[in-house]
């Protein structure tokens, strides 16, 4: 019987793949590293909670990582031995001699839509910084110094940081902070938008491409998001800027209709130009996922009657199970509950009524 409890973090190693993202993370680092236009592109993956979204990202990071390092002629079956602490270690000693740079962008650690218009500018610099060739560092030191004060934000080991509160910006807010506010209230030539013609320019003359990553959209307050999908609206034309950005769809719709200032769905489809679906996984992977977990649970542990533990899980428990969340979300219930019950209830019982308690509170409470 296992002692500890499942963890519900994302994969990053296609070892550890049970449900088939590593083709999808494959096919995503392709058209980010082969197909991608140089005027830049903005893709979404898309999911409900807890359906692997983050753990495709992790793959396709990592498989980006792979492909750039063996173009400069590491060794790929070395590298595919490699744990991922050992290929970022790689990723860092190759970082001057390769032409592709992933950033993360966390929006949630900034609050005010000028904050954020700037430290999306800094962090890509902070990262740049430490790892483009001196002249092309300089364009961005020039472009992200030319930009007025906006706020402090402060950047510690490249993770930027400001006061804490929400980001209040309507949709549309960010292009007014970008272009006409900006120019009022600092004179043209010192403009958020005179910024992002240098950094253009820079961009269209290097080689550079750059992956900015924005994970967990759909966890944002309703005017975080607008922010968000605003900063890449207005910045997604960028050359050689690709994004990549998670949510589930369905609840970035309805913050973005129920809030007070109501977005149209069509919002989206002028920021997107590729939406990505995750690939539900197949109900005998969620199968086999549970069944090794409650295994481990049990232990040596018997179920009494296995006819009608295949009818109760087929119709009770197993419609509950729509994403591997689902899963470890059981397995851990399951583990606290079993050692305080083992010889005193029987299995099938027990993992039904939990399953109730957890997933159905309404069935749970006539039960």
């Amino acid at each position: 019987m296992t002692d500890k409890l499942f963890a519900d973090h994302p994969i990053s190693h296609p070892k550890d793949d049970a449900f088939g993202l590593s083709t999808f993370a494959d096919a995503l680092a392709t058209s980010l590293l082969k197909m991608s236009p140089a005027d830049g592109l903005v893709i979404s993956v898309e999911g409900p909670w807890g359906s692997g979204k983050s753990s495709a990202i992790a793959l396709t990071t990592r498989t980006i990582k792979l492909r750039v390092l063996i173009g400069l002629g590491e060794g790929q079956d070395e590298l595919e031995k490699l744990t991922n602490e050992e290929l970022d270690e790689k990723w860092e000693e190759k970082a001057k001699a390769r032409n592709t740079h992933i950033v993360r962008f966390n929006p949630w650690n900034f609050s005010g839509q000028e904050n954020l218009v700037r430290a999306f500018f800094g962090e890509l610099a902070a990262q740049l910084r430490v790892e483009s060739d001196n002249k092309f560092r300089r364009m961005w030191d020039r472009t992200v110094n030319s930009m007025p004060d906006l706020g402090q934000v402060a950047a510690t080991g490249g993770a930027l940081l400001s006061g804490s509160g929400a980001i209040a910006a309507a949709a549309g807010g960010l292009g007014r902070a970008l272009g006409e506010a900006g120019q009022k209230a600092f004179g043209v030539d010192k403009s958020i938008e005179g910024a992002k013609k240098k950094l253009a320019k820079a961009l269209r003359a290097s080689d550079q491409r750059i992956i900015v990553i924005i994970d967990d959209l759909d966890r944002l307050m309703p005017s975080e998001m607008r922010s968000v999908f605003s900063l890449v609206k207005s910045l997604g034309d960028l050359p050689n800027v690709l994004y990549v950005l998670s949510f589930d769809d369905s609840v970035v719709q309805k913050a973005l209709q129920d809030s007070a200032e109501r977005i149209d769905p069509a919002f989206l489809e002028k920021i997107v130009q590729v939406s990505l679906k995750l690939p539900p996984p197949w109900r005998e992977e969620l199968r086999r996922l549970f069944f090794k977990r409650l295994n481990a649970i049990i232990g040596d542990a018997k179920i009494a009657d296995q006819s009608r533990w295949e009818e109760m899980f087929t119709t009770v428990i197993e419609p509950y199970l729509s994403t591997p969340r689902d899963v470890t979300r059981l397995a851990n219930t399951l583990q606290v509950i079993w050692p305080n019950v083992v010889g005193d209830v029987e299995i099938a019982d027990m993992i039904a009524i939990t399953t109730l308690q957890l997933f159905d509170a309404d069935v749970y409470n006539l039960v």
